[in-house]
């Protein structure tokens, strides 16, 4: 049956070169030898009446000749088209060229290249990670659409070695930044190393702005082989890239132990990085970064994220932002930080709004935190609903720091366990503070301060705050 069915594979892929038009038809003579190391098959040529090799079969994997492929008359398509073409539609395999992606050694170099360069070659497709692939370099796609797929980040992993070396600070970087067509996708793939800090696991590159999707992250894992001794340096890393949707993504950094010295050896889950302006429409959901510096590290031009249903669990801060330019739009909402410094920390960031989010500083702090910092000329946020609690007897906990911030609103949030609510300094004006829940909070508990300004509004007070 086996060899049945290879064979009608082959008549499928001798479909696709078209004949032409003075030819005539002919079923192909073809042989598959029935016993060795790697079987051949071989098509009779018509002329000289000789075998030629078309390649092998070893343990249920295809290998061409080393020999190469022949080229056929002008105007008709070779057989190497003919490969690619296929391959573009379903996928490109690195099992086909040599890698093993068992999970052992580090051999599954040659193999992933020689697929990579297939590829580009073919203008783009499909990258298949069929097994536990290990590399000791990085790895590039440039400049053609690609999606890397695999079978769940469970089976379906691309390995970093101990020895990954070569000077790339990354295992994975796909660059989309050469046109408006070009697209990445990532999905059902783990991404793992071996190394302390050293790479970085997937980074995309784009430079096209005013396009929607043009990069897709989703099912995907990120951690060390083992995370109590490696771990990346950053997780996902996005440069200029437009409209990315990120969903369903687990990025854990290495765990020495408990409290900042021990959770916060990577240093961001999340990157963003944009030189670019008008790059907008950041949508992340059912996002989880565990064990870092920074949850969300955001820097440069950004026009509107979203983060709903995220979660930074033991990191220094949850969501950072320096937009560099007073640019809206920053949304969290239904999110969770488990955070030793701060949930959220941004400056001169306009239209913030952030509603129905628990965030907890935790019980291992080694110092004082604040649940919502707005900085440096921030205005018009939305803090509404939600949680501020303090589960740390040693430390103290700010709700909110409104510090040359103005025209913002905190509403209905449960302030629990906090030496200060909310705050008013360096000048913040027209903020508006409307009494929550009070509960647990220190003796000396200050719901409120006014920062000099009788402009900012505390209602249930009646007075200004």
């Amino acid at each position: 049956m086996q060899r049945f069915a290879l064979i009608a594979g082959f008549l499928g892929l001798l479909s696709l070169v078209a004949p032409a038009a003075s030819q005539q038809n002919l079923l192909p003579q073809l042989s598959l030898d029935a016993a060795g190391a790697c079987r051949q098959l071989s098509v009779r040529d018509r002329d000289s009446n000789a075998l030629v090799p078309m390649g092998c079969l070893s343990a249920g994997k295809w290998r061409l000749p080393s020999s190469g492929l022949t080229t056929l008359p002008e105007g008709e398509a070779t057989l190497g088209d003919a490969f690619a073409s296929r391959q573009k539609v379903f996928r490109f395999d690195p099992r086909v060229y040599g890698a093993t992606c068992n999970g052992s050694g580090t051999g599954d170099d040659k193999g992933i290249n020689a697929a990579i360069a297939a590829l580009q070659a073919a203008g783009g497709g499909t990258l298949h990670v069929p097994g536990k692939c290990v590399i000791s370099r990085g790895k590039t796609v440039t400049g053609v659409p690609i999606v890397i797929t695999g079978d769940g980040f469970g089976s379906s992993q691309l390995i970093g070695s101990a020895s990954f070396t070569g000077g790339a600070p990354f295992l994975l970087r796909l660059d989309i930044s050469g046109g408006s067509n070009l697209t990445a996708t990532v999905t059902g793939v783990g991404f793992r190393t071996a190394q302390t800090e050293a790479v970085s696991a997937l980074q995309i590159e784009g430079s096209v702005s005013g396009l929607e999707e043009r990069a897709v992250v989703s099912d995907v894992e990120i951690r060390g082989t083992n995370v109590a001794t490696a771990g990346f340096t950053y997780g996902l890393q996005l440069r200029n890239v437009n409209g990315p949707k990120v969903s369903r993504v687990t990025i854990t950094g290495r765990q020495t132990g408990n409290g900042p010295s021990g959770l916060t050896n990577m240093t961001a889950c999340i990157d963003v990085v944009n030189t670019i302006g008008s790059m907008t429409n950041y949508a992340f959901s059912d996002v989880r970064c565990n064990a870092a510096k920074l949850g969300w590290n955001m820097n440069g031009y950004i026009e509107g994220v979203l983060c709903t249903r995220c979660f930074a669990i033991a990191v220094g801060t949850g969501w950072r932002a320096r937009p560099g330019a007073i640019v809206p739009l920053l949304n969290i909402s239904q999110s969770h930080a488990d955070f030793f410094d701060a949930g959220v920390d941004v400056e001169q960031m306009a239209q913030g709004f952030y509603t129905a989010n628990l965030f907890y500083h935790r019980s291992d702090s080694t110092g004082p935190g604040i649940c919502y910092q707005m900085s440096n000329n921030s205005k018009q946020s939305s803090i509404i609903g939600g949680e501020c609690y303090n589960a740390s007897n040693a430390t103290s906990l700010t709700g909110v720091n409104w510090n040359n911030t103005s025209d913002s609103l905190v509403s209905d949030v449960i302030f629990r366990g906090l030496a200060a609510g909310v705050t008013n300094t360096n000048g913040s004006t027209n903020n508006i503070y409307r009494r929550g829940i009070l509960t647990e909070n220190a003796p000396t508990f200050g719901e409120h301060g006014n920062g000099g300004s009788n402009t900012n509004i505390c209602i249930g007070y009646n007075a200004a705050c």
